[in-house]
């Protein structure tokens, strides 16, 4: 159902925000992380390149930390209120 409807669950940005790997099935999810995640529609896939990411030097990487300064920065309640806010009239 997430997949079929472009559902971005908050999954995604509490586990990169914890400073764990991004892995999802679902493309509009990765789009949104700029095709930076761990990603394949095929499940089966979609596990060999989560263990492949897991054991390289993945958390380590610039891509990571950019990955993280993204959800700080642009996915906290607190930024999503302040857009809501500047979308509202005065």
């Amino acid at each position: 159902w997430q997949v079929n409807n472009a559902y971005t669950p908050c999954r995604i940005f509490k586990n990169i925000s914890y400073g764990n790997i991004g892995i999802t099935n679902n493309p509009y999810v990765n789009e949104l992380f700029e095709n930076m995640l761990v990603y394949d529609n095929d499940p089966i896939q979609l596990f060999y390149k989560s263990i492949a990411a897991r054991d390289s030097a993945y958390l380590d990487t610039e891509k990571h930390k950019y990955l993280m300064n993204e959800v700080r920065t642009k996915h906290t309640y607190l930024n999503r209120i302040e857009y809501i806010l500047k979308c509202l009239p005065e």
